[in-house]
């Protein structure tokens, strides 16, 4: 079911390319317009193809930004006119990380500290990382 949820995903006709090492991808757009809701959208299509996705948010909380992916994942069952499959919530749950960086300044040091303690403690390594509210 992932690759038909994955199909209908409008990051699918933009064929998306995660497989070389160190790409950077950004988005720049004033306050309000849509940017998390479309990092978390980017995020929920990589969980559904398997990928391993960190996305922190420097503004937003946790439950805020589950709350976008939920509203992205219901959308696309809808689109798709199927149900929830219990094997793809537990490979969105299994492939994100979702991390609140709240009211502090962040930097690429910060990130490294961050990426270690995943991979230390919850064995996690992400393939893509998402980081929301990032001043320009």
């Amino acid at each position: 079911m992932s690759s038909l949820l994955r199909n209908i995903s409008p990051f699918h006709y933009l064929n998306l390319v995660i497989e070389q090492d160190g790409g950077l991808g950004y988005i720049f757009s004033p306050v309000g317009s849509g940017k998390t809701q479309l990092l978390s959208h980017l995020g929920l299509y990589y969980t559904l193809d398997s990928h391993v996705v960190l996305h922190i948010s420097l503004t937003q909380t946790i439950q805020k930004l589950r709350e976008m992916y939920e509203q992205s994942f219901s959308e696309l069952l809808k689109i798709a006119e199927i149900e929830e499959n219990a094997q793809d919530r537990k490979n969105i749950e299994k492939n994100r990380l979702l991390h609140a960086h709240l009211n502090a300044d962040f930097s690429i040091e910060d990130l490294k500290t961050k990426l270690s303690m995943f991979h230390t403690l919850l064995d996690f390594s992400p393939a893509v990382i998402l980081i929301d509210d990032y001043p320009i």
